[in-house]
């Protein structure tokens, strides 16, 4: 059975699921990426629901020259765990969960925005429009398209 382990007072826990990858050019300044209150709204079932927090510091958009921005890239693995395992600490094989390219299926508060990728192995989180400065603590939702047998 596989079963989509997520604690939100596991730090190695999120660190595994959600590996971040902050998007950097030459004098890019972003840092300091929170992920907090992990959380998987239906457990057991089909295309579970995770709910998280997310907040950095020092982001950027600009639309005028040099057009460029910051972005955080989420995506998820998880561990096909035996009946019974009280956690994650297993030696099973990981894998990349896929997401579902439904729109309607992911949110973000403002001033953030999802861009979803072709292959559906994560998303990128971005800023919506033109700014500078910290993002504060801001939730995200994402449903994954995992069968569970």
């Amino acid at each position: 059975m596989k079963k989509l382990f997520l604690s939100a007072s596991s730090a190695f826990l999120r660190m595994i699921l959600f590996s971040l990858l902050l998007a950097t050019w030459i004098g890019a300044e972003a840092n300091n990426v929170r992920i907090t209150n992990v959380t998987n709204t239906n457990p057991g079932a089909t295309d579970p629901i995770i709910t998280f927090d997310i907040a950095w510091d020092n982001s950027w958009r600009v639309s005028s020259g040099p057009n460029n921005y910051d972005a955080v890239w989420i995506f998820v693995k998880y561990q096909k765990v035996p009946t019974g395992s009280s956690n994650c600490e297993s030696y099973q094989e990981w894998h990349h969960a896929k997401m579902t390219n439904v729109v309607g299926d992911f949110s973000v508060g403002a001033p953030l925005q999802t861009v979803f990728v072709g292959d559906s192995m994560g998303i990128y989180v971005q800023r919506s429009a033109d700014g500078i400065g910290n993002i504060a603590t801001t939730t995200v939702t994402i449903r994954l398209n995992l069968d569970v047998p």
